[in-house]
C-alpha cells in the first residue's frame, strides 16, 4: 500500500507507522485490509471476494469510533477516512465523493487541526484538490490555514519535493487556486479582467516552483517545509532516484501550466509559445521515468492534463503508452480516467470532421466522477 501510494518511501512516511495504529485500532485494521485485499485481487486479475466485508467492518467500527469524542478526534480515526476515500479510488468508484464529505465534516468537528501529522495533511490536500477540480467544490478552509502558516515560517523551498505529492513544496495552494479559477470562470462570478488578471499571476508563480534537474532535491511534507530529509535517506536509493523525483516535479510545474492557461482559453484554442514549451518538455521529461517505481506512480493527472492539449496521433500513442505503464500499479481510477481522455478527443476528433460537436473533459465525465489520478 505504501508503495503504491506514495511518490518516494522516506523518513516520516506515515504508512510506516500504520499497522502498529491498527493493531489498537479495528476500523483502520479493516480499512487497510479493504483496501489491500481490493488492491492485490486487481494486481492478480482475480475476483475480489473479500474487500467488501472488510469495508462493512470498517464502517462499522468507524461508527463505533465516531460516538467516542476521544477516539473520534484521533489520528487513527482520521488515518481510517483516508483509508476508505483509497479503497474508492482504487476501484474507481464516485463513493470517494461520499467519504470525503466525512472527512470534511470531521475536520469543521474537530476544529483545531495544526497539529495533525504533516503527512496526513499532504493526503487530504491531495483529495481536496481532486474534489475542487472534479467536483468544483471549494476546500475546506483548514487546508488554507496549513499552508498560510507554512508560508510565513520563511523556510527555503527551493528544490524541494513533497514526497508524498511528487512536486515541489510551493505548489499546493497554487494548484488551489487554480482550481478555484476554474469554479468561478463556470460559475461567471468573476469579471474577464480580474480572471485575465489572476492567470497571469498565478502563472508567474507557479514558475516560481521550477526545480533544477541537475541539482539534488531534498524531501519535505507541504506542511512541514522545515523537516528536511534527502534522497539518499530513502528506501530507493539509486544514483538516479533524485533526477527522476525531480523530473515528476516538474512534469506536475508544467502541467500546472497548461491547467492555468485552460482557465482562460477554450480546449481546442491554438496554445501560445510559453505553454506549447510545457506541452513539449513533459513529453520530454517523460523519458527520465522509465516505470512507476518511486517517481512516476501518481503522473494520471499530468498526463491527461497533457494529453488533452494533443492531436497527433503519434503523440497520444506516446501518452497511452506511458498509461499502460500506470495501469500496471492495479487502480481502476488510472482506467476510468484514460477512457474520459479518449473520448474527449473522439467527440474533438469528430468536431473537427464535422460529425458532432466538442465536449471538454468535464462534460465527458459528468456523472462518472472519479478521481483523475
Amino acid at each position: 500500500m505504501a508503495r503504491i501510494a506514495l511518490a518516494i518511501d522516506y523518513d516520516g512516511n506515515v504508512h510506516r507507522s500504520f499497522l502498529p495504529m491498527a493493531m489498537s485500532h479495528r476500523a483502520l485494521l479493516n480499512a487497510i485490509f479493504a483496501a489491500s485485499s481490493a488492491h492485490l485481487s486487481r494486481w492478480q486479475n482475480k475476483a475480489d471476494t473479500s474487500s467488501h466485508r472488510y469495508a462493512i467492518q470498517a464502517l462499522v467500527e468507524l461508527e463505533k469510533s465516531l460516538r467516542d469524542p476521544v477516539v473520534a478526534s484521533s489520528e487513527t480515526t482520521l488515518a481510517t477516512m483516508l483509508c476508505l476515500i483509497g479503497l474508492e479510488v482504487g476501484n474507481g468508484s464516485t463513493k470517494w465523493r461520499h467519504h470525503y464529505r466525512g472527512l470534511e465534516e470531521w475536520l469543521r468537528w474537530k476544529g483545531d487541526t495544526a497539529k495533525l501529522d504533516p503527512f496526513l495533511k499532504s493526503w487530504i490536500l491531495l483529495a481536496a484538490y481532486q474534489a475542487a477540480m472534479v467536483f468544483g467544490e471549494e476546500p475546506t478552509p483548514a487546508i488554507y490555514r496549513w499552508l498560510e502558516v507554512e508560508g510565513q515560517l520563511g523556510v527555503p523551498q527551493d528544490q524541494v519535493i513533497d514526497p508524498f505529492l511528487g512536486y515541489s513544496v510551493k505548489l499546493p495552494g497554487l494548484l488551489l487556486r487554480a482550481a478555484s479559477l476554474h469554479r468561478a470562470r463556470r460559475n461567471s462570478s468573476m469579471s474577464e479582467h480580474a480572471i485575465s488578471h489572476s492567470v497571469s499571476q498565478l502563472q508567474q508563480q507557479i514558475e516560481s516552483c521550477k526545480l533544477d534537474c541537475t541539482k539534488p532535491i531534498l524531501l519535505a511534507s507541504a506542511f512541514q517545509p522545515a523537516n528536511l530529509s534527502t534522497v539518499a535517506n530513502t528506501s530507493l536509493c539509486q544514483n538516479d532516484l533524485w533526477k527522476r523525483a525531480a523530473a515528476t516535479a516538474e512534469i506536475f510545474r508544467h502541467a500546472a501550466h497548461i491547467y492555468v492557461h485552460r482557465v482562460n482559453a477554450l480546449q481546442g484554442e491554438p496554445l501560445p509559445v510559453d505553454i506549447q514549451h510545457s506541452v513539449d518538455e513533459i513529453l520530454n521529461l517523460l523519458n527520465l521515468i522509465p516505470d512507476t517505481r518511486g517517481p512516476g506512480s501518481n503522473l494520471a493527472w499530468p498526463l491527461f492534463t497533457v494529453g488533452l492539449e494533443l492531436d497527433s496521433p503519434e503523440l497520444r500513442g506516446m501518452v497511452l503508452d506511458w498509461w499502460q505503464i500506470l495501469h500496471l500499479l492495479g487502480m481502476e481510477s488510472t482506467r476510468k480516467t484514460e477512457r474520459v481522455l479518449v473520448e474527449t478527443w473522439r467527440h474533438r476528433d469528430e468536431a473537427k470532421e464535422g460529425r458532432g460537436v466538442a465536449a471538454n473533459w468535464q462534460e465527458v465525465m459528468r456523472g462518472q466522477e472519479q478521481m483523475v489520478a
